[in-house]
Protein backbone atom coordinates (compact mmCIF):
# COMPACT_ATOMS: atom_id res chain seq x y z
CA UNK A 1 0.00 0.00 0.00
CA UNK A 2 1.31 3.53 -0.58
CA UNK A 3 0.26 5.21 2.97
CA UNK A 4 0.90 8.97 3.03
CA UNK A 5 -1.24 12.34 3.69
CA UNK A 6 -1.28 12.58 -0.31
CA UNK A 7 0.04 10.29 -3.36
CA UNK A 8 0.94 12.17 -6.53
CA UNK A 9 2.16 10.26 -9.74
CA UNK A 10 3.63 12.79 -11.64
CA UNK A 11 3.48 13.38 -15.29
CA UNK A 12 5.54 10.67 -16.53
CA UNK A 13 5.17 8.34 -13.81
CA UNK A 14 3.31 4.98 -14.20
CA UNK A 15 1.46 3.22 -11.27
CA UNK A 16 0.08 -0.45 -12.45
CA UNK A 17 -0.79 -3.72 -10.96
CA UNK A 18 -0.84 -6.55 -13.16
CA UNK A 19 -3.27 -8.97 -10.94
CA UNK A 20 -1.10 -7.63 -8.31
CA UNK A 21 -4.12 -5.33 -5.90
CA UNK A 22 -2.91 -1.62 -5.19
CA UNK A 23 -4.08 0.51 -1.75
CA UNK A 24 -3.76 4.09 -2.05
CA UNK A 25 -4.43 5.42 1.48
CA UNK A 26 -4.70 8.56 1.24
CA UNK A 27 -5.72 11.80 -1.59
CA UNK A 28 -4.45 10.79 -4.77
CA UNK A 29 -3.69 12.79 -7.21
CA UNK A 30 -2.80 11.83 -11.20
CA UNK A 31 -1.15 14.03 -12.52
CA UNK A 32 -1.51 15.11 -16.77
CA UNK A 33 1.25 12.63 -18.58
CA UNK A 34 0.95 10.03 -15.85
CA UNK A 35 -1.12 7.14 -16.15
CA UNK A 36 -2.34 4.58 -13.26
CA UNK A 37 -3.09 0.86 -15.35
CA UNK A 38 -4.81 -2.13 -14.12
CA UNK A 39 -4.83 -5.27 -15.32
CA UNK A 40 -6.92 -8.09 -13.39
CA UNK A 41 -6.68 -6.31 -9.95
CA UNK A 42 -8.10 -4.15 -8.03
CA UNK A 43 -6.66 -0.04 -6.82
CA UNK A 44 -8.14 1.34 -3.99
CA UNK A 45 -8.23 4.63 -3.05
CA UNK A 46 -9.40 5.76 0.55
CA UNK A 47 -9.83 9.40 0.21
CA UNK A 48 -10.47 11.56 -2.66
CA UNK A 49 -9.29 10.87 -6.40
CA UNK A 50 -8.19 13.62 -8.69
CA UNK A 51 -7.18 11.95 -12.51
CA UNK A 52 -5.58 14.65 -15.08
CA UNK A 53 -4.06 12.18 -17.04
CA UNK A 54 -4.81 8.25 -18.08
CA UNK A 55 -6.77 6.17 -16.16
CA UNK A 56 -6.48 2.56 -18.38
CA UNK A 57 -8.36 -0.84 -16.72
CA UNK A 58 -8.04 -4.16 -18.13
CA UNK A 59 -10.31 -5.97 -16.79
CA UNK A 60 -9.33 -3.99 -13.60
CA UNK A 61 -11.79 -2.74 -11.29
CA UNK A 62 -10.91 0.77 -9.39
CA UNK A 63 -12.59 1.42 -5.92
CA UNK A 64 -12.54 4.45 -3.91
CA UNK A 65 -15.25 6.11 -1.01
CA UNK A 66 -15.45 9.57 -1.41
CA UNK A 67 -15.06 11.66 -4.99
CA UNK A 68 -13.47 11.19 -8.45
CA UNK A 69 -12.85 13.90 -10.31
CA UNK A 70 -11.68 13.71 -14.29
CA UNK A 71 -10.64 16.52 -15.04
CA UNK A 72 -10.73 18.23 -18.35
CA UNK A 73 -7.58 16.55 -19.46
CA UNK A 74 -8.30 13.06 -18.15
CA UNK A 75 -8.85 9.75 -19.49
CA UNK A 76 -10.71 6.80 -17.94
CA UNK A 77 -10.68 3.90 -20.57
CA UNK A 78 -10.37 0.30 -21.00
CA UNK A 79 -12.87 -2.08 -19.56
CA UNK A 80 -13.70 -3.11 -15.64
CA UNK A 81 -15.23 -1.29 -12.81
CA UNK A 82 -15.25 1.76 -11.36
CA UNK A 83 -16.81 1.15 -7.81
CA UNK A 84 -17.30 2.75 -4.79
CA UNK A 85 -16.84 6.10 -5.25
CA UNK A 86 -19.60 8.72 -3.87
CA UNK A 87 -19.26 11.15 -6.33
CA UNK A 88 -17.56 10.60 -9.85
CA UNK A 89 -17.36 13.88 -11.80
CA UNK A 90 -16.53 13.76 -15.53
CA UNK A 91 -15.23 16.71 -17.36
CA UNK A 92 -12.90 14.50 -19.27
CA UNK A 93 -13.04 12.12 -21.94
CA UNK A 94 -14.43 8.48 -19.91
CA UNK A 95 -14.07 5.83 -22.90
CA UNK A 96 -14.93 2.17 -22.61
CA UNK A 97 -13.28 -0.03 -24.94
CA UNK A 98 -12.96 -3.84 -25.52
CA UNK A 99 -15.43 -6.98 -25.63
CA UNK A 100 -16.50 -6.78 -21.99
CA UNK A 101 -18.54 -3.60 -20.54
CA UNK A 102 -16.40 -0.36 -18.75
CA UNK A 103 -19.34 -0.57 -15.87
CA UNK A 104 -19.71 2.69 -13.77
CA UNK A 105 -21.47 1.79 -10.18
CA UNK A 106 -21.15 4.21 -7.84
CA UNK A 107 -23.38 6.63 -6.16
CA UNK A 108 -23.90 9.67 -8.58
CA UNK A 109 -22.50 9.99 -11.84
CA UNK A 110 -22.23 13.74 -13.21
CA UNK A 111 -21.03 14.34 -17.01
CA UNK A 112 -20.25 17.82 -16.98
CA UNK A 113 -20.45 20.74 -19.19
CA UNK A 114 -17.41 19.85 -21.17
CA UNK A 115 -17.33 15.70 -19.93
CA UNK A 116 -17.71 13.10 -22.88
CA UNK A 117 -18.73 9.52 -22.82
CA UNK A 118 -17.84 7.52 -25.59
CA UNK A 119 -17.93 4.41 -27.12
CA UNK A 120 -17.11 2.55 -30.77
CA UNK A 121 -18.60 -1.04 -30.53
CA UNK A 122 -18.00 -0.90 -27.16
CA UNK A 123 -20.43 -1.16 -23.89
CA UNK A 124 -20.57 1.64 -21.04
CA UNK A 125 -23.11 -0.20 -17.85
CA UNK A 126 -23.92 3.03 -15.37
CA UNK A 127 -25.51 2.02 -12.55
CA UNK A 128 -25.46 5.23 -10.53
CA UNK A 129 -27.72 8.14 -10.59
CA UNK A 130 -26.69 9.76 -13.76
CA UNK A 131 -27.07 13.78 -14.71
CA UNK A 132 -25.49 14.52 -18.60
CA UNK A 133 -25.11 18.38 -18.90
CA UNK A 134 -21.96 17.16 -21.12
CA UNK A 135 -22.32 14.91 -24.31
CA UNK A 136 -22.24 11.13 -24.56
CA UNK A 137 -21.81 9.65 -28.46
CA UNK A 138 -22.32 6.09 -28.83
CA UNK A 139 -21.41 4.49 -32.41
CA UNK A 140 -21.13 1.54 -34.19
CA UNK A 141 -23.51 -0.68 -32.38
CA UNK A 142 -22.61 0.14 -28.61
CA UNK A 143 -24.71 -0.04 -25.72
CA UNK A 144 -25.49 2.28 -22.96
CA UNK A 145 -27.31 0.69 -19.92
CA UNK A 146 -28.55 2.49 -17.30
CA UNK A 147 -30.13 1.34 -13.89
CA UNK A 148 -30.77 4.23 -11.90
CA UNK A 149 -32.33 7.54 -12.54
CA UNK A 150 -31.22 8.81 -15.91
CA UNK A 151 -31.26 12.69 -17.00
CA UNK A 152 -29.90 14.57 -19.85
CA UNK A 153 -29.36 18.42 -20.09
CA UNK A 154 -26.91 17.57 -22.44
CA UNK A 155 -26.26 15.74 -26.10
CA UNK A 156 -26.99 12.11 -26.41
CA UNK A 157 -25.90 10.99 -29.96
CA UNK A 158 -26.63 7.82 -31.07
CA UNK A 159 -25.04 6.10 -34.03
CA UNK A 160 -26.73 2.84 -34.80
CA UNK A 161 -26.27 2.04 -30.82
CA UNK A 162 -28.73 1.92 -27.83
CA UNK A 163 -29.51 3.45 -24.84
CA UNK A 164 -31.26 0.51 -22.27
CA UNK A 165 -32.66 0.87 -19.01
CA UNK A 166 -34.44 -1.89 -16.70
CA UNK A 167 -37.62 -0.32 -15.78
CA UNK A 168 -36.29 3.35 -14.72
CA UNK A 169 -36.69 6.58 -15.98
CA UNK A 170 -35.19 8.59 -18.27
CA UNK A 171 -35.72 12.50 -18.45
CA UNK A 172 -34.46 14.79 -21.20
CA UNK A 173 -34.61 18.18 -19.60
CA UNK A 174 -35.50 20.98 -21.75
CA UNK A 175 -31.93 21.40 -22.75
CA UNK A 176 -31.10 18.59 -23.70
CA UNK A 177 -30.90 16.98 -27.16
CA UNK A 178 -31.35 13.36 -28.10
CA UNK A 179 -30.27 12.43 -31.78
CA UNK A 180 -29.41 9.80 -34.26
CA UNK A 181 -30.33 6.52 -35.18
CA UNK A 182 -30.53 3.19 -33.07
CA UNK A 183 -32.79 2.26 -30.39
CA UNK A 184 -33.93 3.15 -26.47
CA UNK A 185 -35.71 0.49 -24.37
CA UNK A 186 -36.58 -0.72 -21.21
CA UNK A 187 -37.14 2.57 -19.67
CA UNK A 188 -40.15 2.68 -17.43
CA UNK A 189 -40.86 6.02 -18.99
CA UNK A 190 -39.03 8.74 -21.57
CA UNK A 191 -39.81 12.48 -20.13
CA UNK A 192 -39.50 14.31 -22.66
CA UNK A 193 -39.17 18.34 -22.13
CA UNK A 194 -36.35 19.16 -24.73
CA UNK A 195 -35.74 17.73 -28.66
CA UNK A 196 -35.53 14.17 -29.64
CA UNK A 197 -34.15 14.80 -33.19
CA UNK A 198 -34.21 11.59 -35.48
CA UNK A 199 -32.08 13.13 -38.57
CA UNK A 200 -31.04 9.63 -40.32
CA UNK A 201 -32.58 7.26 -43.15
CA UNK A 202 -32.05 4.76 -40.34
CA UNK A 203 -34.70 5.21 -37.83
CA UNK A 204 -34.91 5.93 -34.05
CA UNK A 205 -36.52 3.89 -32.38
CA UNK A 206 -38.27 4.41 -28.78
CA UNK A 207 -38.96 1.41 -27.22
CA UNK A 208 -40.06 2.99 -23.98
CA UNK A 209 -43.15 4.66 -22.80
CA UNK A 210 -42.73 8.58 -24.29
CA UNK A 211 -44.05 11.35 -22.27
CA UNK A 212 -43.96 14.70 -24.30
CA UNK A 213 -44.03 17.30 -22.27
CA UNK A 214 -45.20 20.81 -22.76
CA UNK A 215 -41.65 22.38 -23.84
CA UNK A 216 -40.81 18.76 -25.40
CA UNK A 217 -40.27 18.83 -29.45
CA UNK A 218 -40.00 15.17 -31.26
CA UNK A 219 -39.10 15.73 -35.04
CA UNK A 220 -37.72 13.82 -37.70
CA UNK A 221 -35.69 15.02 -41.00
CA UNK A 222 -34.50 12.76 -43.11
CA UNK A 223 -31.31 13.55 -45.17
Amino acid sequence: PADALFVINKSGGVITGNTANVTVQGVFTNESGATLAGIANTTAISNLAVNAGNIHLSGATLTGSTTLTNTATGLITGNGTLAGFAIAQNSGLIRPTGASALTIAVGTLLNLSSGVITGNAATVEISASFTNTGTVTLQNSSVGTFSSTAVNGGFVILNASSLSGSGNTLANQASGLITGNGTISGFASVQNAGQIFANSAVPLHLGSLVNNQVSGVITADRK
